[in-house]
C-alpha cells in the first residue's frame, strides 16, 4: 500500500510540475522588463536598474539549477525567449547543478 501512495505522491507532483511550466520564468521575465524600463528613464547605470537587473537574472540563474535538480525540464522556460541574458544565467545554473552533483557522485 506505501508503494502506491508513494506512485501517487510522485505522479502528482509530475503532473503539477508539467502543468505550471509554461509561466516557469514569469517573475524573471517581468524584473528583466522593469529593469529596462527603469534604465530608460534613469539610465543603465541607476541603483533601480542594476538591482532589478540582478534579481531578474539571479532569477534565472535558480531556475536553471532547480530544473537540473527536478530532472523535468532541459530546456529554458519559454517566457525567455527572446532574452539571451536571461537564457544564458538559465543555462549557467542548469549547468552549475550538474557540476555540483557530478562533484558529489565522485566525493
Amino acid at each position: 500500500m506505501n508503494f502506491i501512495r508513494w506512485m501517487v505522491f510522485i505522479l502528482f507532483h509530475i503532473w503539477r510540475i508539467m502543468n505550471t511550466s509554461e509561466l516557469r520564468g514569469l517573475s524573471a521575465r517581468v524584473k528583466l522588463a522593469q529593469a529596462n524600463v527603469q534604465a530608460a528613464i534613469y539610465g543603465k547605470h541607476s541603483p533601480q536598474y542594476q538591482v532589478l537587473l540582478t534579481e531578474a537574472i539571479e532569477e534565472a540563474r535558480a531556475i536553471g539549477f532547480g530544473d537540473f535538480d527536478s530532472f523535468c525540464h532541459v530546456e529554458h522556460p519559454i517566457m525567455f525567449r527572446g532574452e539571451r541574458i536571461l537564457i544564458e544565467r538559465w543555462q549557467l545554473g542548469w549547468c552549475e547543478s550538474g557540476s555540483s552533483l557530478m562533484s558529489q557522485a565522485h566525493s
